[in-house]
């Protein structure tokens, strides 16, 4: 009965450093579990927001300027913040929010910039065209330190 005891105990110890190992690594693959697929819902008003920063620039008669060709700016954002934080565009601009930080970026804005907080990934962009005049602030919802101002003059 000790032997039994002893050896159902090290059969225990076994799986459990076993277990331990394959759900503590993210790069193993186990081929007897699915692999789910990662689905996230996406509201409506959501959706609308991806869908105006995936649109082309504006023609000259919807705001654009110089014959059809909507000026662009790019805003950097690091581990320290964003680079610049604060600029003056004028309207029609396209503003790109670049992620160079480390870890994910959810982009949230104020004034009607971005009506729910989009989730840009390290080394992604998002891109917002700016067609009223006014001043947007926006930030980092996971930082809430680093944020910014957009002033869009006409």
């Amino acid at each position: 009965m000790n032997t039994r005891f002893i050896i159902g105990l090290a059969v225990f110890a076994i799986a459990a450093v076993l277990g331990w190992y394959l759900t503590g690594r993210t790069d193993v693959d186990i081929p007897f579990l699915p692999k789910a697929p990662i689905t996230e819902k996406v509201t409506e008003q959501a959706q609308d927001v991806l869908n105006r920063a995936t649109q082309t620039p504006a023609p000259a008669a919807e705001g654009g300027e110089k014959g059809g060709v909507s000026e662009r700016t790019v805003i950097t954002y690091t581990d320290q913040g964003f680079a610049p934080s604060d600029i003056t565009v004028t309207e029609g601009t396209v503003v790109a929010f670049m992620n160079e930080s480390t870890k994910y970026m959810k982009l949230s804005g104020e004034n009607g910039l971005i009506e729910q907080s989009v989730r840009v990934s390290p080394g992604g962009s998002f891109e917002y065209q700016f067609i009223d005049a006014g001043t947007y602030t926006y930030a980092n919802t996971e930082v809430p330190a680093h944020t910014g101002t957009v002033r869009v003059t006409q």
